[in-house]
């Protein structure tokens, strides 16, 4: 279940279409609306009373500044009935802040997305801040009883290059010597897909950012969206990066960093082998799409295309990972049904 803290973003991240530039621009709203730290609370306790399971308070709730979070905090602490709740940074955090997470909200679990291991790459995006307050958030947290930690980095940012990719599995593999000797830090690395957010920073001043807009209509993205695999379906290339560069790119770090996970155990040899296996053949049926489309004459090529149909489908979902890896364990009795019932004929 999700809690929302806001409608809008004081951040700029260049790739977003919910950033604070988009909502001015595509929203005429000039600064976010946050809802009030007791009503978020309400949220979480209402949730509490008919579900077991996580609740993600989405946003970082240190947006509207301290006391807010502070604020917070205070009320979930005195809440009873604890489930595992989820929070997101958008920066990294003190450690008296981290242990005041801890204290009101035992075994959380959090979320942060450093985009890139460069800072540059990553100050490119529009974060701000180093690898060193990056890991002193994570050990902050890890030492106030976070029960899991995800990072997520990503392809197709600006000034990010093949090479740099793979650089960022290296400091995955560096942070998980580290820090993943009790298995609570998960690393993720994925492609900015299937387009970049009309609306966006980069999607509205592309020279600036470095990007190249391939689709600018609805139509030619509602055309992209059945392209046959997901290269031809991306709405940008990158000065760094073209799209063959950006695909080439996501399956061979989404392979090294599944080797990574199962060296230090985050998930099964099964797992790890049937991910290998979907890479693999991911690769190949690209391939076979590239062929079909340069060798054939138009008229032929969707009916080769739709003898490819089954692998496609195949290996279409969980390809770089296993999607479960993102799921957090619940009880077996996820719902309260009484309650949700109730919840829904009376105010509380």
């Amino acid at each position: 279940t999700a809690v929302l803290t806001c409608r809008g973003c004081l951040q700029n991240c260049v790739f977003c279409g919910g950033s604070a530039s988009a909502f001015r621009y595509v929203c005429n709203r000039d600064n976010p609306a946050f809802r009030s730290p007791d009503y978020v609370a309400l949220d979480v306790d209402r949730i509490r009373r008919f579900a077991k399971g996580p609740v993600f308070i989405l946003g970082d709730i240190r947006q509207p500044g301290m006391d807010y979070a502070n604020r917070l905090l205070s009320l979930l602490k005195k809440q009873t009935g604890k489930n595992q709740m989820i929070l997101e940074l958008f920066s990294p955090a003190s450690k008296g802040f981290m242990t005041k997470i801890g204290d009101a909200c035992p075994n959380f679990c959090l979320e942060i997305s450093p985009e890139s291991h460069d800072p540059e790459v990553r100050s490119a995006s529009g974060k701000h801040y180093s690898n060193e307050t990056l890991e002193e958030t994570i050990g902050y947290a890890l030492d106030a009883g976070c029960g899991r930690l995800d990072l997520f980095f990503m392809i197709g940012l600006p000034k990010q290059t093949q090479k740099s990719v793979m650089g960022t599995i290296d400091y995955c593999s560096y942070l998980l010597d580290k820090f993943g000797k009790d298995g609570k830090l998960s690393p993720f690395i994925s492609p900015l897909a299937p387009f970049l957010d009309p609306g966006s920073l980069a999607f509205e001043y592309p020279d600036k950012y470095g990007y190249r807009i391939l689709f600018r209509t609805l139509e030619e993205h509602r055309q992209a969206l059945v392209a046959p695999s997901w290269k031809y379906t991306l709405n940008y290339e990158t000065e760094w990066m073209n799209r063959e560069q950006i695909v080439d790119s996501t399956y061979e770090a989404g392979r090294r960093l599944n080797r990574l996970k199962v060296k230090h155990g985050l998930i099964s040899s099964e797992v790890a082998q049937a991910t290998e296996r979907r890479i693999s053949m991911a690769l190949e049926m690209l391939h076979r799409i590239d062929e079909i489309i340069a060798q054939s004459k138009s008229s032929e090529i969707e009916e080769r295309l739709s003898s490819l149909k089954a692998m496609v489908d195949e290996v279409s979902m969980s390809t770089v990972c296993e999607k479960t890896e993102l799921n957090l364990p619940t009880p077996l009795v996820k719902l309260r049904l009484a309650q949700v019932l109730w919840s829904l004929v009376t105010k509380r």
